[in-house]
């Protein structure tokens, strides 16, 4: 990956054309193997044109009354939620996005998928629809996320689409405005890589966000606020990366006073992005934490003296982050750019024990998580923990293992599956082929006999039945392990956070001012 991306905030990955002729799945597979400098556009004409235009970019013929809102006149909060396509927009981004203009308030701005008016938001159908025939065969030949769902227009009073154009004119616009800390609430989806700076966030029209990139962005302005950013994508932790100068660690620490909250390591995907159009069901980051911010769990239960692990009445981003670790039961491992920087500027142990020792700093946080989740999880201590971890990973590489066979042995029964059904009705993979409906019309009752008889379709339905109850295990696996890493995390922080603090200096005062970064209310 190219880190030389000038001021630009967004990097192309794909034209129009491509994002409209693909599906969500193909497209994001065509995004990973596309340069960056593949699609030059032309610098954006200024950040408070653009936010005027936000209007006629978030309308479409479908809504042509929809209006974009105008801004408030100081932007403390930019919300932005949804994916780079309307399958990629579940509705728990909606509320999510919702949820987070409702709780930061006066001065929020939203931007959502395709903007006002635009229907792009997905829900779970609760019954089958459709042609039953067409629905199986769909299955077996061109299987692809949202046919069991709907669309509908967003709800959500909206400033603008969610695209990195919009949101890059609104930090522009946002960080010269003096005022207290701006926050930047992301919801919507990653992509990950081989390292934390490969992390990208996806927006609406096919443009990521990566860590250099804002880094970079950042570093060639001078706020005159602080910004703190809560993202809550799959490998989200990446773009804590931007703590470092370019992202890049050996340029040392930046000396703005900018900060993250995550969902996720830069290894892990994250759950949250769910059509059930049941809201008590939804269980990722962004409810939890959210919620938090307002005294409540999840379901609406008042635990403000438990959010508040400092008492001082105020609850703040790090605070509402604990709670989140402590009680979603979901695949998310939450990280902030503080723990980042400590685990890379902390020094190894001293080779005698007598040695650099200090007092440990007081990190209510993490106390928090080890005092809630070791109960939970039926440990007595971290020697327990360790075994635990070790015993639970070793489970996962075995039934990895067993998953990969499985797979392959599935693939193995849907291409002789796919070679015999083809063979007979060459045009069934394409709907779009002019002779598939009266193939489809005339060979209907040959078709249902087919899928009813066929041996080939038994032993590949078995097969991919197997492999389903394998991944449902192998889900109950992740989240015990994101469970265990909380509290591994927890453990290690303390334990870093004391040796960093045994030689002081800059380095621990600039974790402190993280620290004080990510507490901050919003």
């Amino acid at each position: 990956m190219s880190t030389s991306r000038g001021s630009r905030l967004f990097v192309p990955l794909v034209t129009a054309g491509a994002l409209v002729a693909a599906g969500a799945g193909a497209y994001l597979r065509a995004a990973q193997s596309i340069e960056h400098e593949s699609t030059e556009r032309d610098p954006l004409e200024g950040g408070l044109e653009q936010i005027e235009r936000a209007s006629d970019l978030a309308t479409d013929e479908s809504s042509p009354t929809a209006e974009a809102l105008p801004l408030p006149a100081r932007v403390d909060a930019i919300v932005v939620g949804g994916g780079p396509s309307p399958d990629a927009n579940q509705l728990s981004l909606e509320e999510d996005v919702r949820l987070a203009v409702e709780t930061f308030g006066e001065g929020s701005v939203a931007l959502f998928a395709g903007g006002p008016g635009t229907r792009s938001v997905q829900v779970a159908d609760l019954e089958p629809r459709g042609d039953a025939l067409v629905s199986e065969i769909g299955e077996l030949l061109a299987p692809r996320s949202g046919r069991d769902a709907h669309y509908r227009e967003t709800t959500l009073a909206l400033h603008g689409a969610g695209t990195l154009p919009q949101l890059e004119s609104l930090l522009e616009h946002a960080l010269a405005q003096p005022g207290p800390p701006l926050t930047v609430y992301v919801a919507g989806h990653g992509d990950g890589g081989e390292s934390p700076v490969d992390t990208r966030v996806l927006f609406w029209g096919g443009d990521a966000l990566d860590a250099i990139t804002l880094a970079e962005w950042l570093d060639a302005r001078t706020p005159t606020r602080p910004v703190r950013f809560v993202v809550t994508s799959c490998f989200s932790g990446g773009l804590g990366e931007m703590v470092f100068a370019g992202a890049d660690r050996t340029r040392g620490v930046t000396t703005q006073d900018r900060c993250g909250l995550f969902a996720t390591t830069w290894d892990e995907e994250a759950s949250g992005c769910d059509p059930d159009p049941e809201r008590a069901h939804h269980d990722g980051f962004g409810v939890h934490f959210l919620m938090a911010l307002r005294g409540l769990d999840r379901d609406g239960a008042d635990h403000r003296d438990e959010i508040d692990l400092d008492h001082d009445g105020t609850l703040g981003l790090y605070e509402a982050l604990t709670h989140a670790r402590i009680a979603s039961r979901s695949i998310d491992i939450p990280i902030t750019t503080s723990e980042i920087y400590l685990r890379a500027v902390t020094p190894p142990p001293p080779e005698r024990a007598s040695e650099g020792v200090a007092s440990a700093p007081a990190l209510p946080e993490q106390t928090a998580v080890i005092e809630a989740l070791l109960p939970a999880m039926g440990l007595s201590g971290r020697a327990e923990l360790e075994r635990r971890l070790d015993e639970t990973r070793a489970r996962k590489a075995e039934h990895d293992a067993a998953m990969e066979e499985a797979s392959a042995a599935a693939d193995e029964r849907y291409f002789a599956l796919s070679a015999e059904l083809l063979s007979r009705w060459p045009v069934l993979d394409d709907p779009f082929h002019p002779d598939f409906q009266a193939t489809l019309e005339r060979e209907r009752p040959a078709l249902e006999r087919y899928f009813e008889a066929s041996p080939t379709v038994r032993r590949y339905l078995e097969a991919d039945d197997e492999l389903s109850a394998m991944g449902s295990v192998d889900l109950a696996m992740r989240l015990e392990l994101s469970l265990l890493r909380r509290l591994e995390m927890a453990y290690e922080t303390v334990e870093l956070a004391g040796r960093l603090a045994s030689v002081g200096g800059p380095a621990w005062e600039r974790y402190q001012a993280l620290r004080a970064c990510e507490q901050g209310a919003p």
